[in-house]
């Protein structure tokens, strides 16, 4: 009786804690505020010390978007200031795509491929005018959500 009662439980426990986990779906998954935690640009690793990295934030609502990044002076270096892209998002139907379309614009503004998404992490490549306006340049950027 002692093993029935036991095993019993064990199955009870197992059953609840199964059908209890959450299962969150992307856009879940997404909403929330992120900061850059590792950079590479054209292959190259940045360090997140890096002034105009430490700087940059995306934060994504329900379908709301807002992008926080470093202003950057004449030869494409960071400054102390930020500038704010507003707008919506959207996944593309695999789910592997991020389209970010500026507030008043009609195309996405940015696009991010989807790397790798979990809870609490987010790891995304997209290819966008270098820093310095010379020619475009692909980001490697992972995240780390800091709110939801």
């Amino acid at each position: 009786m002692k093993y029935f009662l036991a095993t019993a439980a064990i199955l009870l426990f197992v059953q609840c804690s199964s059908s209890t986990s959450t299962e969150f779906t992307t856009s879940e998954l997404l909403q929330g505020t992120w900061e850059v935690t590792a950079a590479k640009v054209d292959g190259s690793v940045y360090p997140v010390t890096n002034p105009g990295l430490a700087q940059i934030k995306a934060i994504f609502g329900e379908t709301a978007f807002q992008y926080i990044y470093p202003e950057t002076d004449t030869n494409g270096l960071p400054t102390i200031y930020t500038d704010t892209l507003s707008g919506t998002w959207a996944l593309n139907t695999d789910e592997t795509v991020i389209n970010i379309t500026a507030t008043g614009a009609t195309d996405p503004t940015l696009v991010w491929a989807i790397n790798r998404l979990s809870v609490g992490t987010l790891d995304v490549t997209f290819d966008q005018i270098s820093a310095t306006g010379q020619g475009t340049s692909t980001y490697n950027f992972t995240y780390s959500l800091t709110s939801n």
